[in-house]
C-alpha cells in the first residue's frame, strides 16, 4: 500500500493556504476600493497588505518549486491517469482538479507546458526575491521596484492569455468559475504588490524619502 511521502502531506494543507490567501487577498482589495469609508490609516492598509502579500508569495514559490515540478517528477507531462501517478497523494489531487475543473491539464498542450515551466524557471525566483524583500522590509527600496513591477506586468499576461484560452476554447467542458477562483491569486496578487509599489509607498522608507528630497531640488 502506497505510503504517502512527506511532500504530498505538505501539498494537502496547501489546498487550505489557496483558500485562506483568495479570501485574504479578495478582502484586502475590498478594504482599500476608493468608496469604502474606514477609519484606517495608510500605515494600517501598507501593514496589513504587506502580511497578505507576503503569504502570497510564500504560496507561489511553493506551487513553482514544489508543488509544479513534483507533479512532473512523479507523473510527467502525460502520466495523469497512470496507476503509479494515482497511487501518490499529489498526482491524486492533481488528476481531480484536472478531471474535475479544468481538463486541459488531463492533456497539457505544448504552449501551456511552457508557461508552467516559466513559472518555475522564471518566476519562482522573483517569488523568492520578493519573500527575502518583505521580511528584510525592503520592499519600498528602489531595487525591488525595478524588479517586482515589470515582474508583476509579465505575471498579469500570463494569467490574461490563460484565463482567455480558458474562455474561448475551454469553455464548453471548463467548469470557468472554479477555474477564475483557484487561480485568483496569481491575478490579483501582482496587481495589489503593482498598488503597494506605486500608491501605497511607505512615507518613512529611506527610499521614499530620497525620491521626495530629489523631487524638492
Amino acid at each position: 500500500k502506497h505510503m504517502p511521502h512527506l511532500g504530498e502531506v505538505i501539498v494537502l494543507g496547501f489546498v487550505l493556504v489557496v483558500v485562506a490567501l483568495t479570501a485574504s487577498l479578495v478582502a484586502v482589495s475590498l478594504n482599500l476600493l476608493p468608496g469604502n469609508k474606514k477609519t484606517a490609516t495608510k500605515k494600517d492598509d501598507t501593514t496589513v497588505l504587506d502580511s497578505v502579500l507576503l503569504g502570497s508569495m510564500c504560496m507561489f514559490l511553493f506551487v513553482a518549486w514544489f508543488f509544479e515540478p513534483y507533479v512532473v517528477y512523479l507523473c510527467g507531462w502525460e502520466g495523469l491517469v497512470t496507476t503509479e501517478c494515482q497511487e501518490t497523494t499529489v498526482g491524486w489531487l492533481w488528476h481531480y482538479y484536472a478531471s474535475t475543473f479544468d481538463p486541459v491539464f488531463l492533456n497539457l498542450p505544448l504552449w501551456l507546458r511552457i508557461v508552467c515551466s516559466l513559472d518555475t524557471f522564471l518566476f519562482g525566483p522573483f517569488y523568492l526575491v520578493s519573500v527575502l524583500a518583505f521580511v528584510a522590509g525592503q520592499v519600498d527600496t528602489k531595487w525591488y521596484r525595478a524588479v517586482a513591477l515589470p515582474w508583476s506586468g509579465m505575471l498579469i499576461y500570463s494569467t490574461i492569455v490563460y484565463f482567455a484560452y480558458e474562455c474561448i476554447a475551454e469553455a464548453d467542458r471548463a467548469s470557468l468559475v472554479w477555474v477564475f477562483l483557484i487561480n485568483l491569486p496569481w491575478t490579483l496578487a501582482p496587481w495589489l504588490l503593482i498598488l503597494r509599489l506605486t500608491v501605497l509607498t511607505d512615507p518613512a522608507s529611506p527610499s521614499t524619502l530620497l525620491v521626495g528630497k530629489a523631487k524638492l531640488r
